[in-house]
């Protein structure tokens, strides 16, 4: 996949990472933001912060619905932002036509990829807490991620610009790959606004 379809006329560059549970989202996006400079956020914890609750409790009281809206704005909010930044989505940000728009804004938007069998790993319980902030991952763990998987991914590919394994990959050499082909985007961009100033020239 390339980055041709970013339509974005930001005056900073906005990289959003989308894909399902347990793909390494947050912890890859933290650390390609560090690597860059560029400030990290984690809409997830944003809605968290926002709403004053843990996600598990907007959903218990008052359900996915508002969620969905809670997300919908601080994915707007973030990308409003005017500093350099990666941000990390929830697995479920492209069910909105919406949210989906809004996302081709963006510098590019990174479908970061794994097994079933992988994210099963990654996501099974270690320890008391758990993963309690997925409420649509309880009971079976596996027919679960198959069926996000089944909605979401025709929807993470009509957004994504960039396409990142992780399967079977650590995630130091994942962002590695995410730090350079981000810096691709950023060097096209640069490359298609001296154009363009050339041009008016």
């Amino acid at each position: 996949m390339g980055v041709e379809h970013s339509t974005t006329d930001r005056s900073s560059e906005v990289v959003v990472i989308v894909g399902l549970p347990g793909v390494g989202k947050s912890t890859i996006g933290r650390r390609a933001a560090k690597r860059l400079g560029w400030d990290f956020i984690d809409l997830d914890s944003a809605i968290e912060e926002r709403a004053g609750m843990p996600i598990r409790e907007i959903f218990a009281s008052s359900g996915e619905s508002a969620f969905r809206d809670l997300e919908s704005d601080a994915l707007h909010r973030s990308l409003e932002l005017q500093n350099p930044c990666v941000i990390s989505t929830g697995g479920g940000v492209v069910l909105s036509a919406t949210n989906r728009s809004r996302l081709k804004r963006a510098s590019a938007v990174v479908w970061m990829t794994a097994s079933i069998d992988d994210l099963v790993d990654r996501l099974k319980p270690r320890g008391a807490s758990g993963r309690s902030h997925r409420p649509l991952l309880d009971g079976d763990l596996e027919a679960n991620l198959e069926r996000l998987a089944d909605q979401r991914d025709q929807l993470y590919a009509e957004v994504a610009t960039i396409e990142l394994a992780t399967n079977g990959r650590a995630f130091d050499e994942v962002v590695d790959e995410l730090v350079d082909r981000i810096g691709e985007v950023v060097r096209a961009r640069s490359a298609k606004e001296i154009e363009a100033t050339s041009e008016g020239d």
